[in-house]
């Protein structure tokens, strides 16, 4: 599975520059080109590139949130 997930469209000087940056640092993505504008649009997104990392399930997700320095997995609500 790959580790990022990146909304595309031809000719997006950026979104080369993203498939770039990823494969000199090594990282896998799988690229989806947008052909539908107005339902990408509709969807709240309104510039490409767009980029979505893949976390996995709860457990994931819970390393995640220690590995930025939270203790029990939770954010602090302040």
């Amino acid at each position: 599975m790959s580790k990022y997930l990146i909304f595309t469209q031809p000719s997006c000087i950026f979104c080369d520059k993203v498939k770039a940056f990823l494969t000199k640092h090594g990282d896998e993505y799988e690229e989806i080109e947008v052909k539908d504008v107005e339902d990408f649009k509709a969807r709240g997104y309104t510039t490409v590139p767009q980029v979505f990392q893949y976390v996995g399930g709860f457990e994931d997700l819970k390393e995640l949130f220690i590995d930025e320095g939270e203790e029990d997995g939770k954010q602090s609500i302040q």
